[in-house]
């Protein structure tokens, strides 16, 4: 089982493959940075080992929240500690800058006899016939590329002056190459990667860094994904009106951010991973009967545009069943993950009786840039009408939540106030 990071999703496919060429059956399940929904699978037995950062799994877990030490020994001996109590064992982590472990049941680490991620050697690695893809090898084999650092809002230098100039000469604007990641940067890059069929996020990530520098064709006419175009929902807004939106919720950063929303008479959006309903369903039936909107954002975060049509009904229906029990209202506004759509999105959502709903403003808060990239980026774009995209799950939001509490006054002394979209 591995988190929607590269590292992990790359160490989880190598052991897949060793324990495969030893005889035993192994599966790759990807969980999209859940770490909640990973655990209790592990629990549950429903997945037997875990790729996972260790210090990211103790700061999502609620007892270690704010735990902090640059001592690597100190940080796997308190996940040793959580993982005893619950039955699990940790894996001594392999030498490394970022610091990648196992967690697995005991009764897996005695039938397969696995040891240290350093010794993959031992179990058949780089000897595995049945390794895919190919480029596996080729990525372990090249350090500094699983080094790379993914770009995002407030990162600076030279790598990211080189893309602005290069995505300004394809023609996606975006502005002055002065070497600083902010909004028209991001805007560039999601333009980029929604031209070129990579995940619109707004990420200079490895995969996009080597499309932009291959591509030679300047952008087509087509215009940048947003509110209002192709077919998405634009709300009209009336007066100086904003929309805050959170998605990947609900989770325990999500009453947190009502409080903040609360303390200054501001409503809000939540689009909602349906599997993760059920356990706050009281949480999600006080959102609603307060105001705020339950918007769907599928069962388990898939990329619709790249779904079946059976898949997509399957997502966005089981979904708006989840909120219409715990609400007892039947939601219209549906936010494809990563902003993916297509064509065959909005007819299927509009067949379905949905409205896709994206945004215009992004402070990338999910990649944790910095409280203040964060705050710069919303107060410096939004204006009456925006639609704001922040997150209340996914992982930890302790950023979103201290960021919103100076975005809320500013937006309340600009005489801004947020509400819940309407989709109907």
């Amino acid at each position: 089982m591995a988190q929607a990071f590269p590292e992990s999703q790359l160490i989880a496919h190598v052991y897949a493959a060793a324990l495969s060429s030893a005889g035993y059956r192994a599966t790759v399940v990807n969980v999209d940075g859940f770490r909640e929904l990973a655990l209790d699978a592990l629990e549950r037995e429903r997945a037997s080992i875990m790729v996972d950062y260790a210090a990211s799994l103790l700061e999502h877990l609620d007892q270690f929240q704010g735990f902090r030490s640059q001592d690597t020994g100190d940080v796997i001996r308190v996940l040793k500690r959580y993982a005893v109590r619950r039955s699990l064992r940790v894996y001594t982590p392999a030498p490394a800058r970022n610091v990648n472990v196992f967690v697995v049941t005991r009764a897996t680490s005695d039938a397969f006899g696995l040891t240290k991620l350093s010794q993959l050697a031992t179990l058949g690695y780089p000897r595995v016939a049945t390794l895919r893809p190919p480029s596996i090898a080729t990525v372990l084999a090249n350090a500094k590329r699983l080094d790379r650092r993914a770009l995002t809002i407030g990162a600076r230098g030279s790598i990211v002056k080189r893309a602005q100039a290069r995505l300004d000469r394809l023609g996606y604007g975006a502005g002055e190459a002065d070497g600083t990641y902010g909004e028209l940067t991001r805007r560039a890059v999601a333009w980029f990667q929604q031209e070129n069929r990579l995940e619109p996020n707004g990420v200079l990530g490895q995969a996009t860094r080597e499309a932009l520098y291959a591509a030679t064709a300047k952008r087509p006419s087509k215009p940048l994904l947003a509110p209002g175009v192709a077919g998405t929902h634009n709300p009209r807004a009336t007066g100086n009106v904003v929309y805050l939106t959170f998605d990947d919720g609900p989770s325990e950063y999500t009453a947190q951010i009502k409080s903040l929303l609360d303390a200054y008479g501001m409503k809000a959006t939540f689009f909602e991973i349906g599997q993760q309903i059920a356990a706050r369903r009281a949480q999600v039936r006080q959102l609603s009967e307060e105001g705020f909107a339950i918007g769907d954002h599928t069962w388990d975060h898939t990329d619709l545009s790249r779904a079946s049509t059976q898949r997509f009904f399957s997502e966005v229906n089981s979904t708006r069943t989840a909120i219409r029990e715990a609400t007892g209202k039947t939601t219209t506004c549906l936010r494809p993950p990563y902003g993916a759509t297509s064509a065959n999105v909005r007819s299927l959502a509009q067949h379905d009786g949905f409205k896709v709903v994206l945004w215009d403003v992004d402070p990338q808060d999910w990649s944790l840039p910095g409280v203040d990239a964060i705050v710069s980026n919303v107060l410096k774009h939004t204006h009456a009408g925006s639609i704001v995209l922040m997150h209340d799950g996914g992982g930890p939001r302790a950023q979103t939540i201290a960021a919103l509490r100076r975005i809320l006054p500013a937006l309340q002394r600009r005489g801004l106030r947020s509400v819940a979209l309407d989709c109907g």
